[in-house]
């Protein structure tokens, strides 16, 4: 789905279902022109009971680096990767271990989910660098309006900080829907996003 100030991919990934204890993956994608990408990774463990590692796994063009003050996962001139609170990992940036001929991809970044009981949710912000003063934040403040409350998986409703603008982002991951709140937004669309969006959902 794309218009001219937007673009949203979304897939799954159904590998890991062959597993003895069966894990099932998915990955949105969405992108706010000329702004910054929101990419959110989700597994579903077949028992909700059963233990598992999650690992999200990326590989960079360049060579990364992590800040030691932002709490960002790589930070270069060309990109800025911001995990959001409530979703994030333990993060790594090492030589990647399957280099590809013909394709530099030097760096490889992993978070890691480790010894996770049931369902895992990895959201990421990922942003152009653009100088010193530059901010980009992040955090989960979705809330149900029902009397089902959506768990972490169902459901991600992000604060965005860009530039001094607060943007307000809400994506549904289930079959169903349910009404939500989100940062004085009230809907029950499937995907919203503030900037992009007018006249979709109400504000309160």
């Amino acid at each position: 789905m794309s218009e001219e100030e937007f673009a949203y991919f979304s897939g799954v990934h159904e590998a890991y279902e062959r597993l003895e204890n069966r894990v099932s993956g998915a990955g949105k994608l969405f992108y706010c022109g000329n702004h910054y990408w929101i990419l959110i990774d989700r597994f579903y463990r077949g028992g909700r009971k059963d233990v598992h590692t999650y690992r999200s796994i990326s590989n960079w063009a360049f060579r990364a680096g992590s800040s030691t003050g932002g709490g960002d996962a790589g930070r270069r001139r060309e990109l800025y990767i911001r995990p959001v609170e409530g979703a994030r990992a333990r993060r790594r940036i090492s030589p990647c271990p399957w280099p590809m001929e013909g394709y530099f991809n030097p760096s490889q970044l992993v978070f890691t989910q480790k010894d996770v009981q049931g369902h895992a949710l990895f959201v990421s912000v990922l942003a152009p660098f653009t100088g010193p003063g530059f901010r980009l934040c992040a955090r989960n403040s979705c809330r149900s309006r029902s009397r089902a409350k959506p768990c972490r998986v169902e459901a991600t409703g992000l604060e965005i900080m860009w530039h001094g603008q607060c943007h307000v982002y809400v994506d549904q991951h289930m079959h169903w829907n349910l009404p939500w709140e989100c940062s004085g937004y009230a809907s029950k669309g499937r995907v919203f996003h503030s900037a992009v969006s007018a006249g979709r959902s109400s504000k309160r």
